[in-house]
């Protein structure tokens, strides 16, 4: 009995030796995408503050043509 508990033991040793690395990749492949999630977030942030930045700098320079479309009309 302690034969065939030692041969099953050998038997599925290099089977737990495959989940192993299985999991450890995992979890690598993991903590790297965290990583580019983190990344594409500040990514984001400055797209979004530079889109805000080039809408205020449109209204501005739109709102100057308005005004100086209405002045040139009313003389």
């Amino acid at each position: 009995m302690m034969r065939d508990i030692g041969a099953i033991v050998s038997e599925q040793s290099p089977i737990i030796a495959g989940i192993e690395q299985t999991v450890t990749t995992a979890n690598d492949n993991i903590i790297a995408g965290n990583q580019q999630l983190l990344g594409a977030s500040r990514h984001q942030k400055k797209y979004r503050k530079k889109l805000c930045w080039l809408l205020l700098i449109f209204l501005v320079i739109a709102v100057i043509v308005a005004i100086v479309i209405i002045i040139k009309l009313k003389t």
